[in-house]
């Protein structure tokens, strides 16, 4: 019986030498034990290592997108005042989002806090921050998990566990440990500041009631990654050794000159028996530079080459049956992990689709806990600088109105177009869905951008029309704008000069 209550249960699957890798581990929920393990196995294994790299690439890419969706009923506004002030909250909040100011230490923007912080969500299963203020916005600083730990003394009556402290069952805090100037020091970082606001986040994976720290995405497939990287290993070493040249003499008949054996071999004399196998000695075979020497084989006596039957073609057979099942257990289809789509478009949307579905729950946990507690701090210094009205800001209740939103991943690749766009447009028609919506799914912009733009650009077009109807030039505004067979005319470039100097009203 564990400290934590749990039982471990004997395993048979340590006898290949991966005890360091065993159920035990998991079991017992050592979570330091765990995270370094995850790390080893991420930087040694190729395939654990593109796992976690896909997972990062098509969940967070370049960073979620923000869609602000104020609660216009709890707040009591109309659809246009919502609308209004979600365009500018979010252009705002994309702005600040692109500085290098939003790092603690000037050196990245969110978006890449974002792919750090989701990175090391995958291979600790948890990612901590901390939340800095100054007159210029919030900053944030991110913690190694691996550097949050108990420390050595304890107040009495402070509960603290795997560096998470404890008040009423409620986590309130956790302690980095850290090096300065050669001393180990460990500073208390609470989860909320005596004026309310945010300082510690702690996003985790949680799979089990009352667990403490995030379990790590690798855990579950520890064994299959270390036998797929051993077999790795083994085959390398297999090629290295036939690389190599090992032989063997084969012997179809008696030698009969004993005493040439003795001159050549430096042996005794021993009886003429037949023999199937018999190993070189080194004064019979000899490498140099210039190549192999053999010599002193007796008649009857055969060379013969060892085939180690390298490479074995049923490695890679055994490495892809894997990945198929190591998929399913950290949310990544084989084919979308691998990148190889060679089934049919139904098969591929499939699992396209529900990779997809994934991704949205992905996306959805860690957003909840990491870009929207950094986006609540935004805001709120948007309202104190006077950036942006929000009327009742100051209750709780009407705040968490104000910046209700939703986190857009990367869109789901199409695999046909024009089928999928006609599908789009039959879900806004019947109701079930909607332009914003469409737009972040199918090409991760606005609707509310591309609308703003569609109307510049249509202004533009509509001075260009005149234009060339003043020159007596067709003008086709339902298609490119240009008349086909139309040239390198002059009348051309008079046009687009002419267009470039109008404003377009």
């Amino acid at each position: 019986m564990l400290g934590n209550g749990m039982v471990l249960m004997p395993s048979g699957m340590i006898a290949w030498g991966g005890s360091q890798y065993s159920p035990e581990y998991l079991l017992g929920l050592n979570v330091d034990s765990l995270q370094r393990k995850a790390l080893q196995i991420w930087w040694e294994s190729v395939h654990a290592r593109g796992a976690v790299n896909q997972l990062n690439t098509l969940t967070i890419n370049t960073g979620l997108r923000l869609q602000s969706i104020p609660n216009r009923r709890v707040l009591g506004i109309t659809v246009t005042q919502a609308q209004e002030t979600a365009n500018t909250v979010e252009s705002i909040f994309d702005l600040i989002r692109q500085q290098k100011t939003c790092s603690y230490d000037g050196r990245h923007t969110f978006n890449e806090l974002e792919i750090i912080g989701r990175k090391c969500w995958d291979v600790f299963g948890e990612t901590f921050a901390i939340l800095r203020y100054d007159s210029n916005g919030v900053n944030v600083q991110l913690i190694n998990p691996l550097s949050v730990r108990n420390p050595p003394r304890v107040d009495p009556g402070v509960r603290i566990d795997r560096g998470i402290e404890f008040k009423k069952s409620r986590p309130v805090a956790f302690w980095v440990e850290s090096v300065e100037d050669g001393k180990t020091t460990h500073k208390r970082v609470p989860f909320f500041g005596s004026n309310g606001r945010r300082v510690g986040i702690h996003c985790a994976d949680i799979q089990t009631p009352d667990q403490v720290r995030g379990l790590t995405r690798l855990a579950p497939v520890f064994h299959e990654f270390k036998r797929i990287l051993e077999s790795l290993k083994y085959e390398l070493d297999s090629m290295a050794t036939n690389s190599t040249v090992a032989m063997a003499i084969l012997r179809t008949a008696p030698v009969v000159n004993a005493e040439k054996i003795r001159t050549a071999f430096g042996a005794p004399v021993v009886a003429a028996a037949p023999m199937k196998v018999d190993e070189l000695d080194r004064d019979t075979v000899r490498t140099t530079t210039g190549g192999l020497v053999m010599q002193n084989l007796e008649p009857g006596e055969t060379v013969a080459t060892l085939d180690t039957k390298r490479p074995n073609v049923n490695i890679p057979v055994f490495i892809d049956k894997a990945m198929e099942w190591i998929g399913p257990a950290i949310g990544l289809p084989a084919t979308v992990w691998k990148m190889l789509f060679n089934s049919n478009y139904s098969a591929s949307r499939g699992e396209l689709e529900l990779a997809w579905k994934t991704f949205d729950v992905e996306n959805y946990r860690f957003s909840t806990s990491f870009e929207q507690e950094f986006y609540v701090a935004t805001v709120n210094f948007m309202v104190s600088k006077g950036m942006v009205s929000l009327l009742g800001w100051s209750d709780p209740f009407r705040r968490a109105a104000w910046v209700a939103a939703k986190w857009r991943g990367v869109p789901m690749p199409s695999l046909n177009p024009y089928q999928e766009a006609k599908a789009a447009s039959e879900r806004i028609r019947n109701y079930s869905s909607s332009y914003e919506n469409e737009a972040q799914k199918a090409t991760g912009t606005s609707f509310e951008d591309n609308i703003e733009r569609q109307i510049h650009e249509m202004r533009h077009l509509k001075a260009l029309k005149s234009v060339y109807e003043s020159a007596g030039v067709e003008f086709n505004v339902a298609d490119t704008g240009f008349v086909s067979g139309m040239g390198p005319d002059r009348r051309y470039a008079a046009t687009m000069a002419q267009m470039y100097t109008n404003d377009g009203a």
